[in-house]
């Protein structure tokens, strides 16, 4: 795919991209990379044994996104029901800012 100036100065900038990859199996798998664009090819270093490599190697098809990413931050939307973990930060840094945000569940497959 021939990317246009835009996207170009805009990968370019930015330091962090999304790589997903599927293996032979065809389960997904996205990480976070950080990238380098170099005539006109999105490059980011790995490991041999990496499950994105493998992953490639079985599966050369892929997905970027690179992310347009600023240091200032705070969370944002809402989990649904006001009771969800993103509603529990906005509320204990709006209550206390400085405040360690509360753990979130961690989500398996």
């Amino acid at each position: 795919m021939r990317l246009k100036k835009k996207e170009t100065q805009f990968i370019e900038w930015e330091r962090v991209c999304r790589v997903a990859t599927a293996g032979a199996s065809g389960w997904p798998h996205g990480v976070p990379v950080c990238h380098v664009l170099w005539k006109g090819k999105i490059y980011f270093g790995s490991g041999n044994d990496a499950k994105k490599v493998l992953n490639l190697k079985a599966n050369p098809r892929v997905a970027v996104s690179v992310d347009l990413y600023s240091d200032a931050w705070e969370p944002q939307g809402r989990d649904g029901a006001g009771d969800g973990p993103v509603d529990r930060a906005r509320a204990a840094l709006s209550k206390n800012p400085g405040t360690p945000l509360p753990e979130v569940p961690a989500v398996s497959a």
